[in-house]
């Protein structure tokens, strides 16, 4: 095993971009790579896009705000997927 394949905090492979089956030129690219749901979509194009200039719409504060949202529906999500597991019964 590789020594930066282990997870002991610091620098791994896996945040390597070089390790994707095809290039990353875009956001969309990395998304699709990493096969990234709505809720991650949104937390990492806000993220991805911080100190560029996107538009005169949004600031600093507005983006951490977005993220902290989605960060919040994808803890909905998880906590609803866990209990659904745990039911004897499958949700729906």
């Amino acid at each position: 095993m590789n020594k930066r394949d282990i997870n002991n905090g610091g620098k791994t492979d896996y945040y390597q971009l070089s390790s994707a089956p095809f290039p990353i030129n875009d956001f969309d690219d990395f998304a699709e790579w990493r096969k990234l749901n709505g809720n991650q979509f949104n937390i990492g194009k806000v993220a991805w896009t911080f100190n560029v200039g996107r538009h005169s719409g949004t600031d600093y504060v507005r983006d951490l705000n977005k993220i902290k949202h989605y960060v919040d529906r994808e803890l909905i999500r998880v906590a609803r997927e866990n209990s659904c597991q745990n039911e004897v019964t499958k949700c729906q």
